[in-house]
């Protein structure tokens, strides 16, 4: 699961040598450049598919509206995504990459764990998007967690290397064979600040 993620100067930067100027790009979006949490329905920067089979960045809202639980969901299985009528079409054709700085989870103490990469400002979780009633809203793919995440948690963002990105996203055949990888090791660290678990 992943109900918490955080973006940051470093990780801005790094999507800049990829996109270009972002701040002119999304200059009306407000956000605390030294690392601002994102909570389900933040808006929040993921990349997509664009025009001429190019890779481009997206303001989406996170959590898909599910009008019949009267709930977000902001999460959904990598095994059976395919399988779900409510994310078969989007996780098909409308795939999309996450870019945080690190993402959390809350051990059985209620402590807050952040997952990262070290020596790298950006990690890159799969998702998928769906239209929503002002846009496009995101959810993240999950799957079974690796020995990194510590016992803190059973299931973990499935999180790509970011030369993954373009396939992920681009390439249809390969799409099946994503959903069943295995996410690279995370290093981790604990925030001993008591905070909820809730959004």
């Amino acid at each position: 699961m992943c109900s918490r993620f955080c973006i940051d100067q470093e990780m801005w930067r790094e999507l800049k040598e990829l996109f270009g100027d972002l701040d002119r790009m999304f200059s009306g979006w407000k956000w605390n450049r030294s690392g601002q949490d994102i909570r389900p329905t933040n808006q929040s920067l993921v990349i997509t598919a664009g025009e001429d089979n190019r890779l481009a960045p997206a303001l989406q809202r996170w959590g898909l509206p599910d009008s019949y639980h009267k709930s977000t969901i902001i999460n959904a299985r990598a095994e059976t995504a395919l399988e779900k009528r409510m994310f078969r079409d989007s996780v098909a054709s409308r795939r999309l990459a996450v870019p945080a700085a690190r993402f959390y989870e809350w051990d059985r103490e209620k402590q807050k764990v952040a997952f990262y990469r070290k020596g790298r400002p950006a990690l890159y979780m799969a998702g998928f998007y769906s239209p929503g009633e002002e846009g496009w809203n995101f959810c993240i793919l999950t799957t079974e967690a690796n020995s990194s995440m510590g016992g803190v948690h059973d299931r973990m963002p499935l999180v790509i290397e970011r030369e993954q990105v373009r396939d992920w996203i681009l390439d249809g055949d390969r799409t099946a064979e994503f959903l069943t990888g295995r996410p690279p090791q995370l290093d981790q660290e604990r925030d001993y600040e008591q905070l909820s678990l809730f959004w």
